[in-house]
């Protein structure tokens, strides 16, 4: 199963939390870029855990997460993710 700092329950950074099929994301002040707004690296990145919890092989590598924020993305609000 995948883990890494985003999802990991003991981490500082944790974003993504809920269950398979549709974890919620998250973002906590501690990756804060612009004022109020999660970074856009980390966002993107949590999008890679959604991916890799939602995997028809769950443990094989990403080989490439491309991302485009359409706005920005708040801190302390809890967001939905879905990977097609």
């Amino acid at each position: 199963m995948h883990v890494c700092a985003l999802c990991d329950p003991g981490s500082l950074v944790r974003t993504v939390g809920g269950g398979p099929g549709a974890p919620a994301l998250r973002f906590p002040e501690v990756l804060q870029g612009p004022k109020g707004r999660a970074q856009g690296g980390a966002a993107v990145a949590a999008l890679g855990c959604v991916a890799q919890r939602n995997s028809a092989a769950p443990g094989a590598p990403l080989r490439r997460i491309t991302g485009r924020l359409q706005r920005p993305v708040p801190l302390n609000a809890p967001l939905d993710a879905s990977v097609a």
